[in-house]
């Protein structure tokens, strides 16, 4: 892996937790897939995921990120996503039943991705999403992965300049 891509240096590998590891191993994995496929990534430790910039045209970008979700370490599982919209809880708590149907509707017209949330106690965050078993990912699944997820992310960002929530 190019020294250049990787934000180890910050880091020591071997002072990170077991499953750390196992997620560094994961994501380094990835990284060997995301270069066969074709697509810069940038392997970040601090956050414990891989980035990438999808080109979408000829100036239109889209962050896309790839983490480790495996909950059976014998079946690793990648997740690669790109963020939608970032809100503040207090400003869409009322209105969130209705951008989950809203979500799950979406969901109904795309393929290779969907829409997700991601949540905590101070935002929402809508997000494109795809997951899928490590060992079954070729560098051309992981290529178009990438991109599906980040053109729906666009997508939504396209209606949603037309759609108020």
């Amino acid at each position: 892996m190019d020294e250049k891509r990787t934000t180890e240096s910050a880091i020591n590998v071997e002072e990170l937790t077991p499953q750390q590891q196992f997620s560094f191993a994961v994501l380094k994995k990835a990284a060997s897939i995301a270069e066969a496929a074709g697509l810069e990534s940038k392997l970040d430790l601090k956050y414990m995921h891989l980035f990438i910039e999808a080109q979408l045209g000829s100036e239109r970008q889209q962050g896309v990120i790839v983490r480790d979700k495996t909950v059976n370490p014998n079946l690793p599982v990648l997740g690669i996503f790109s963020p939608c919209l970032q809100l503040k809880r207090a400003e869409i708590e009322p209105r969130l039943p209705e951008l989950s149907y809203k979500l799950l509707k979406a969901n109904e017209g795309i393929n290779f991705a969907s829409y997700a949330l991601m949540e905590n106690s101070e935002e929402v965050i809508v997000i494109a999403s795809w997951e899928a078993l490590l060992e079954e990912v070729t560098p051309k699944a992981f290529r178009a992965a990438v991109m599906a997820v980040a053109l729906a992310a666009n997508l939504f960002r396209e209606r949603l300049d037309r759609d108020e929530l």
